[in-house]
């Protein structure tokens, strides 16, 4: 019995002669050199699902991989602004102001109030988010 491989040349090799115009044509060539028609095209077009399967994986592999990189960066720069903060909740004011109108509001009167591990969360938040506006563009 042929390799898958050599089934599928062959196939192909009977298809596109330029005598093979026909298709009864080309069933009765391959049937005369042994082949089963039917089953070499089921063979090859399952060769050709699974190919298609494994780009498709390799592709969402790579999409993931991808993703997990600008995660990791995304985490890396949010590490490096909190490196530099000597004053969290002074920031998270500065920060807020900063932002476009209707974007983020704050009560600023409130923020006296909140702990340093909070306002550190909170600038994580606003900084994730200028990350990915910035991605976007």
């Amino acid at each position: 019995m042929p390799s898958k491989s050599n089934r599928v040349n062959e196939f192909f090799d009977l298809l596109f002669e330029p005598e093979q115009d026909d298709l009864a044509e080309a069933r009765s060539v391959m049937e005369e050199e042994g082949l089963d028609p039917d089953a070499e095209i089921s063979h090859s077009l399952a060769m050709i699902r699974r190919l298609q399967g494994r780009a498709e994986l390799n592709l969402a592999w790579q999409r993931t991989i991808d993703q997990q990189d600008r995660a990791r960066a995304i985490k890396e720069k949010l590490q490096q602004t909190m490196d530099l903060l000597p004053n969290p909740l002074e920031y998270l004011a500065n920060l807020m102001a900063r932002r476009e109108q209707g974007a983020l509001r704050v009560n600023f009167r409130k923020l006296g109030e909140i702990s340093n591990a909070d306002a550190i969360d909170m600038i994580d938040e606003v900084e994730l988010l200028h990350i990915f506006e910035e991605l976007d563009d």
